[in-house]
């Protein structure tokens, strides 16, 4: 049996918003890789939820479901299925009903033993109900380590306190089905990351964004914004 958390944070200075978004899963693993689970899903953002008026600057919404994934296809490979139902959280938004979200993800990481140099590559793919709309997205990242603390039981080995700081360039991609402009674009992303995990995981990333939207006519064609992301995940 398990259960995960994860949250992410992202502070927007061009928006003047904060985004939240936070999903906690509990169920039951299997040797077959697959995994079975009912899901909490929660995402919102403050200047939507405080501010009067139509305006609509990140979705706001609840998903309560349940799901089924499988990791056995292809190393770093997952495929997902989540059924349920949505909830608005704010009167101006109007999706709520039946939901689903089907689709995978992928992640892989590439450095050389004892290296300071690495590379992350992430992608995702995904139709969700409530917005009827296929999304994907891709990010590739590279960092260099110039600091590490790795603390480690004596006896056992086991991770205690893992801690590093790196510069971090990030190539992020977003595309999807119905051609809403906020959802193509390609961003380049120049920041500092830093990772603590003492047993919760934290993770620190500034940075500031070069972004070129691919859908026109665009309001926003290029842009530039300063943005601060947070995630803290654990797993039971």
């Amino acid at each position: 049996r398990f259960t995960d958390i994860y949250s992410e944070e992202t502070s927007l200075s061009k928006a003047s918003t904060l985004a939240t978004y936070t999903q906690t899963r509990t169920g039951w693993s299997n040797r077959l890789l697959f995994e079975t689970y009912f899901v909490l899903r929660l995402g919102a953002d403050t200047r939507t939820f405080l501010e009067k008026g139509d305006s609509v600057y990140n979705d706001n919404y609840g998903f309560l479901g349940a799901g089924l994934d499988y990791s056995g296809l292809f190393p770093g490979l997952r495929l997902s299925f989540q059924g349920g139902a949505s909830i608005d959280l704010v009167s101006k938004i109007q999706r709520g009903g039946p939901d689903i979200k089907t689709g995978l993800m992928f992640y892989q990481e590439w450095r050389k033993s004892h290296s300071a140099l690495g590379i992350e590559i992430y992608g995702d793919g995904f139709y969700i109900k409530r917005y009827d709309n296929f999304l994907a997205s891709s990010q590739f990242r590279l960092f260099y380590e110039i600091f590490k603390l790795n603390l480690k039981e004596e006896k056992t080995e086991k991770k205690l306190v893992f801690f590093d700081l790196s510069p971090i360039i990030n190539i992020a991609s977003s595309l999807d089905s119905s051609g809403i402009d906020y959802n193509r674009f390609i961003e380049t992303r120049l920041g500092l990351r830093m990772r603590l995990t003492a047993p919760l995981s934290l993770m620190l990333n500034p940075y500031y964004t070069f972004g070129y939207r691919l859908q026109r006519p665009s309001q926003f064609p290029q842009y530039q914004d300063f943005r601060v992301l947070m995630t803290l995940s654990a797993a039971f």
